[in-house]
């Protein structure tokens, strides 16, 4: 499959796409690839997919450290010459590359990238400095928590199928596993398939803003 520029846009970003925005670059010719991808992280019960079609939110966003010239040839693409600087003085340029592939050198396939995202409660040193911007909250600004600290999103690259873990909020204390084509099935059908019971609803209550750090 065939990598094209401009293909889409993040404001036309569909649930169960995934975009190569952009080239950010860091020093010389190296820099980080740009991913975005729409991933469902709300609950999954039928009453949550028969809202599927009206439900919105912010793609989320994934980063993978490359040299150029190595993700032109390994991509099959010419970046353009077209840099920009973002808001936080960064060179960029946009590629808008919709469902994005390669060569999976463990298959032997073209695969499509996707973003997967790990939620955890053992924050590395950056996260722990910047915790108030870091930790998961709702839109209210409470914190949430399992088993009692406070949980981290971390997002990585992978190939073809991803397998996103989702901590349950407390009141849960099990981690919850859905992978991206369940996902897709799941508001394909708008409805739970038998053979996964352990797909539950999470609680989505927040905790007070006050105690928010104490116990981590």
């Amino acid at each position: 499959m065939e990598n094209t520029l401009k293909s889409s846009t993040l404001s036309s970003l569909k649930l169960g796409q995934t975009l190569l925005y952009r080239f950010v670059k860091t020093i010389d010719d190296e820099g980080d690839l740009e991913f975005a991808e729409i991933v469902h992280t709300g609950g999954t019960q039928p009453k949550h997919m028969l809202h599927a079609s009206t439900w919105k939110s912010k793609p989320r966003r994934g980063w993978e450290n490359c040299v150029l010239t190595d993700a032109e040839e390994y991509l099959g693409i010419e970046v353009p010459d077209n840099w920009e600087i973002d808001d936080k003085g960064k060179e960029y340029v946009e590629l808008n590359i919709l469902n994005p592939t390669a060569m999976n050198m463990e298959t032997g396939q073209i695969e499509r990238f996707r973003l997967q995202i790990i939620e955890s409660i053992d924050p590395d040193a950056y996260q722990l400095e910047y915790w108030r911007r870091k930790a998961k909250k709702s839109k209210d600004g409470d914190y949430y928590k399992h088993k009692d600290k406070l949980i981290y999103s971390n997002t990585e690259i992978v190939f073809n199928k991803a397998e996103h873990v989702w901590l349950k909020h407390d009141n849960y204390l099990s981690g919850l596993i859905v992978s991206s084509e369940e996902y897709e099935e799941l508001v394909k059908t708008k409805d739970l398939p038998s053979s996964k019971p352990e797909v539950n609803e999470a609680d989505f209550k927040g905790i007070s803003k006050n105690d928010i750090f104490s116990k981590v």
